[in-house]
């Protein structure tokens, strides 16, 4: 898992922003959403860097959208489930 998000649309719109708490600890977060239907993605994260060789990040995707209408998807997102992942990652 690389936290990516695919777009399968013409038309899209992004933000993310990030803050290092401390040297440790940066908060992230990051918008994705379709102009035309009023879906997205928000995907907040927490990376946490112990050490010079390893950190871990934690990250949700947390979808909004109509779901099903007329017994078709109703949004590009609104179908998409909410997830989250913890990644670690080793440097060497």
């Amino acid at each position: 898992l690389r936290g990516d998000m695919q777009v399968l649309s013409r038309h899209a719109a992004a933000v993310v922003t990030s803050y290092d708490v401390s040297p440790l600890v940066t908060l992230a977060a990051s918008w994705v959403g379709n102009p035309l239907d009023g879906s997205g993605v928000v995907t907040p994260n927490v990376t946490v860097t112990p050490g010079d060789r390893v950190s871990v990040v934690t990250a949700a995707y947390l979808p909004y959208g109509t779901v099903v209408r007329d017994g078709r998807l109703g949004s590009l997102f609104g179908a998409s489930p909410v997830s989250a992942f913890v990644q670690l990652r080793l440097y060497f």
